[in-house]
């Protein structure tokens, strides 16, 4: 899509006659660039099945206009378990870019397990 801006140059104290010029935009077809954050696990506290956090996502692009939508607020309570995020931005000549991350909620109480190499015998 091409945008035509047209610029009127007019003098009203004199009789010259009325000059249009206009200047075509070349049409925009970059996507924002959309940065989520890392994957992330976090511990309940004691009794509790939820845990509240706040995510940080970035989006910009060239035309200077992002709008950013995510598949939760970016302060929320997370359950217990995984939780995917997607999140999209998108530009004003409807240019979008997604990204997702997960937030991991496991309870305190719970127990962590780690792998462990075994040496060689």
């Amino acid at each position: 899509m091409e945008y035509t801006i047209l610029f009127f140059h007019a003098c009203h104290l004199c009789w010259l006659p009325l000059r249009i010029s206009s200047v075509v935009l070349p049409p925009d077809d970059q996507p924002p660039l959309i940065q989520c954050p890392e994957n992330t696990t976090l511990l309940t506290d004691s009794g509790n099945s939820t845990r509240l956090h706040e995510f940080l996502i970035d989006a910009e692009d060239n035309s200077n206009y992002t709008t950013i939508n995510c598949s939760t607020p970016v302060v929320t309570y997370f359950p217990l378990g995984y939780t995917e995020v997607m999140c999209s931005a998108w530009d004003n000549s409807s240019n979008i870019a997604t990204c997702s991350f997960h937030i991991n909620v496991i309870g305190k109480n719970s127990r962590i397990i780690r792998k462990r190499s075994l040496p060689f015998l």
